[in-house]
């Protein structure tokens, strides 16, 4: 699935609700994509090896992307970061 196609994907997927906060079946390995105004805790379950997760609150000032380098039993989001020029 090329990016430019995204929403369009995830609005239609039958495991995936746009006013929930979770897409993907995680019944094996884990959500792959989700947002909320908390970032999942370290040793979260339910969350796969490359999760993306939205942090948002409403403030531009701490919204941020994170991604799980740990494991659908043991996520440890970190959070993404852009080098500078």
């Amino acid at each position: 699935m090329s990016m430019h196609k995204l929403f369009a994907e995830l609005r239609d997927s039958n495991e995936c609700s746009l006013s929930g906060s979770m897409c993907f079946n995680p019944s094996t390995s884990g959500h792959m994509f989700a947002w909320g105004t908390t970032v999942p805790a370290d040793e979260s379950t339910g969350y796969s090896f490359g999760c993306i997760f939205i942090h948002i609150d409403g403030t531009n000032q701490t919204n941020a992307l994170y991604c799980n380098i740990g494991s659908a039993t043991s996520a440890n989001f970190n959070a993404i970061t852009v080098a500078a020029d």
